[in-house]
């Protein structure tokens, strides 16, 4: 399958490409849960493993395709490297409209991050019902199929393509929050 070619890109605003938006849940600032589950939006849901660790995210209900999710929110890492040791799916990199690395954005700690980072990545393209995007300085989900009720958020691991994916305009970060990330 051709990612590429499943997304209608063109120059021009991300608002533009998607036809339907899901919103992170804004957590009380007291609540008993981190972050990352506390923002899942209410149409998604965790399945957990046998600790009571998340272990997926699956759909309430049907999604269409189109639907825009984001942005991935974490610690903005500069300077860092990404090394062997680092696990992919909790160190993202995010590229200048130049093509040249800017950042990395951690979301290893769930007091720090959306449920975003509980999305697993896609075995294979076909496999597939996301593909991570970056639009200004920022990551955001986007459905490449319909998502059916009870159907598990896989995301393309394209992240070391995602350089060569164009920043649709330039744009500068959103604050986050005030966090140490261990990594």
């Amino acid at each position: 399958m051709n990612v590429e070619a499943k997304v209608p890109w063109k120059k021009g605003a991300l608002e533009e490409q998607y036809t339907y938006v899901l919103m992170d849940q804004r957590p009380e600032p007291k609540a008993s849960l981190p972050w990352a589950q506390a923002s899942l939006p209410r149409n998604l849901a965790f399945q957990y493993d046998s600790n009571n660790q998340v272990k997926t995210v699956v759909s309430r209900e049907y999604i269409p395709q189109g639907t825009c999710f984001g942005p991935l929110v974490g610690k903005i890492c500069t300077g860092l490297k990404m090394s062997r040791s680092m696990d992919p799916k909790h160190f993202w990199k995010v590229f200048s409209s130049e093509g040249e690395l800017h950042h990395i954005l951690a979301v290893n700690d769930p007091d720090c991050c959306n449920w975003m980072c509980y999305v697993n990545s896609a075995e294979a393209h076909s496999n597939q019902n996301l593909m991570a995007i970056q639009y200004n300085l920022e990551i955001y989900f986007y459905t490449v199929t319909p998502i059916l009720d009870g159907e598990e958020l896989l995301v393309w691991d394209a992240r070391d393509i995602s350089k060569h994916i164009p920043s649709l305009q330039p744009g500068n970060l959103i604050s986050q929050p005030e966090c140490s990330v261990d990594g």
